[in-house]
């Protein structure tokens, strides 16, 4: 139902594995790395400008992709994302606590 919806609204969905997860072969590679995979995959398919979807821990990804790509990426959406935090902790600021 959902690839209907989108060929409906003239949507093309192309989906990338970040490296190191599904059958990425390259697991030592940054956020900002993955942005040349995008770029070649869009280079061979033809096109010109394109939006980036990340979700979850994938949102780093695409605001890096977005980053590496200002004239190509028209848009980035990050859904439920976090970024990694230095540390590996987030700032007491982000914390709140559950009453």
């Amino acid at each position: 139902m959902m690839i209907q919806s989108l060929k409906k609204l003239g949507i093309r969905l192309i989906c990338l594995d970040r490296p190191g997860f599904g059958l990425s072969p390259l697991p030592d590679r940054t956020i900002l790395d993955w942005a040349k995979d995008v770029l070649e995959v869009a280079d061979n398919l033809g096109i010109q400008h394109f939006s980036v979807m990340g979700v979850s821990g994938g949102g780093a990804f695409a605001a890096g992709c977005a980053y590496q790509l200002p004239d190509r990426v028209l848009s980035a959406a990050l859904i439920s994302s976090t970024t990694p935090f230095q540390g590996g902790k987030p700032p007491k600021s982000m914390l709140k606590k559950n009453n």
